[in-house]
């Protein structure tokens, strides 16, 4: 019988722990350690789907398919290009948008999700969908979720908001300075102008400014 004794470092262990936490949420958490920002301040789809205040529906009962002759596993791209899914969408008088990949740009999303807006007969990209298809990536398993139908009760534009914006409360020497990205995290702006502070600083300087002991971060939105 072979007997097989792991040691674990516990210094190294408990700096795991304490950055498993500080990725689940950095709300007025002090950093003891250098991170990746972007990391840290990620987005999931729930975040999303509240932003537009989503209602997901049951995808076949609303376009009215028989669920034996769809397959939701199937690629969200060759999904809307069916022609069961068209004849749907054509007889309820919606209009299909294009396939967007979050991965075709930077934003906050851990994964990437495929989606794709759904319009009113006749109305134009520029107004607000109806409805959304949403396919998730899944890093664990390398593959894509099912894919799901929601309502969209609020504007659209705060789903794609969400996605690449973010707000931030840095607290430091009892100064609370609140600074926004609209692009992913690589440029920063001071939303209240604060002496002795930048109004306009880069995802590096931004780091800079969090890495001193006592300071403190918030997620603000």
């Amino acid at each position: 019988m072979i007997k097989i004794v792991i040691y674990i470092d516990m210094k190294y262990f408990k700096d795991f722990q304490s950055f498993k936490k500080l990725s689940e949420s950095i709300d007025g958490y002090e950093l003891p350690f250098r991170i990746d920002l972007k990391e840290s301040i990620t987005t999931d789809i729930k975040d999303l789907l509240s932003s537009i205040g989503a209602e997901e529906l049951d995808l076949c009962n609303e376009l009215h398919i028989n669920p034996e002759e769809i397959d939701l596993r199937i690629d969200l791209e060759n999904f809307v290009e069916s022609d069961i899914v068209l004849d749907s969408l054509s007889k309820l008088e919606l209009r299909l948008g294009d396939v967007e990949k979050t991965s075709d740009s930077q934003t906050f999303l851990s994964a990437p999700i495929f989606y794709a807006c759904l319009y009113s007969k006749g109305s134009s990209d520029l107004e607000n969908p109806s409805h959304v298809f949403i396919q998730q990536w899944q890093n664990e398993t390398k593959n894509r979720t099912h894919i799901k139908m929601y309502k969209v009760q609020d504007n659209f534009l705060k789903f794609y908001d969400r996605l690449s914006s973010k707000t931030v409360e840095v607290e430091i020497d009892n100064k609370k300075l609140i600074y926004k990205t609209d692009n992913s995290g690589n440029n920063w702006s001071l939303q209240i102008p604060v002496e002795g502070y930048e109004n306009n600083i880069t995802s590096q300087e931004m780091w800079d400014l969090m890495k001193n002991k006592n300071v403190k971060v918030k997620i603000l939105y």
